[in-house]
């Protein structure tokens, strides 16, 4: 026996003993492909395993500790999601490796959250999520809800898919999501996302366990945000029982998706206070910009005082968000009264 022939023998040996003594796969099986396997390309290399075969889920191009996992939850303001099914479909680089309907296929109550994990994820692989909820089961009121995102080593994002009633009228463009009644791009980059932990679902982007300092900027605006600056004039509109108002805008970040919102200014001329007025509101989260936003929080300015005494004069406009936590932030900005 020649020296190449002993070789070989011994490198067959090595190969039978990692593998536990499973032979390699047949090609066009896709094989198991050792640690690389799993939910990677079609075709791939399969790992160190085996060489993946020709056809079938093969690996995904060799061992990597990259892992993304899906939650898909319903908005914390919806406490019971009620729906025929909830058809969730997940894919990694196009191919899919997660098809699951849940209900019975006639409207009752969806349990959630729902999890999603996917593991041994080559880096940047690209995880896309589809969420279709067919509200009465004959697919004639269907929510369409996309996601996405790109797996990262090392790392173990959450991506997380909230699912509200709050729709977008006749639907998004090619390519958007409807978001909180809002049509947005799906894909987020795994930065922005928050890490994944096993109770994710007690918290919320908006505040993510062991989250930092809350934040606040107030801005005025009843369907899109618009910055307020000290010395900005107030947008004032008239409402239809005579009285006037104006729209305060919200933007927090490390406050629950839930909070109590609290609007109220002081003439600077005469230190007399409007309001204040007070609600409880919801914040949707927008992790590509970095914030949760609520607009249109309808603050009455002329309660105690003729809207024709207001128009021109300086007021402290105050804002202050408080969530079940505890935590607090106030923020304040000194603006003119516009004229209606």
């Amino acid at each position: 026996m020649n020296i190449r022939s002993i070789t070989g023998l011994l490198l067959l040996s090595c190969s039978l003993v990692a593998c536990g003594g499973e032979p390699d796969p047949p090609p066009g099986s896709g094989g198991a492909g050792g640690m690389g396997g799993g939910a990677g390309g079609m075709g791939g290399a399969g790992g160190a395993g085996g060489m993946g075969g020709v056809g079938g889920m093969g690996g995904s191009g060799g061992m990597s500790d990259a892992r993304v996992v899906v939650g898909v939850i319903q908005a914390p303001n919806e406490l019971v999601w009620q729906a025929a099914s909830v058809h969730v479909v997940v894919k990694v680089d196009g191919v899919v490796v997660r098809d699951a309907t849940i209900g019975t296929g006639v409207p009752a109550p969806i349990v959630f959250p729902q999890e999603f994990e996917l593991e041994g994820l080559a880096d940047g692989a690209l995880v896309e999520v589809s969420v279709e909820t067919d509200f009465d089961g004959t697919g004639q009121d269907v929510h369409p809800r996309l996601a996405s995102t790109r797996a990262k080593a090392g790392k173990t994002p959450l991506l997380r898919v909230t699912l509200s009633h709050q729709g977008c009228g006749a639907g998004c463009g090619a390519g958007l999501t409807c978001n909180w009644g809002r049509c947005l791009d799906p894909h987020l980059a795994p930065e922005v996302l928050e890490a994944y932990s096993s109770d994710w679902a007690k918290y919320s982007w908006c505040k993510p366990k062991d989250a930092g300092a809350p934040t606040l900027m107030l801005g005025q605006g009843d369907a899109m945000w618009s910055p307020l600056s000290d010395q900005d004039t107030l947008h004032v509109w008239p409402g239809d029982q005579g009285g006037h108002h104006i729209f305060a805008a919200l933007r927090t970040r490390n406050l629950k998706q839930m909070a109590v919102v609290k609007v109220s200014g002081m003439l600077s001329d005469t230190g007399e206070v409007l309001g204040p007025v007070q609600s409880m509101r919801v914040f949707p989260d927008r992790p590509a910009q970095g914030f949760c936003e609520a607009t249109g929080i309808l603050f009455q300015i002329d309660t105690k005082l003729p809207m024709a005494e207001l128009v021109g004069r300086q007021v402290h406009l105050k804002a202050e968000v408080s969530d079940a936590d505890g935590a607090a932030v106030v923020e304040q900005k000194t603006v003119v009264i516009g004229s209606p």
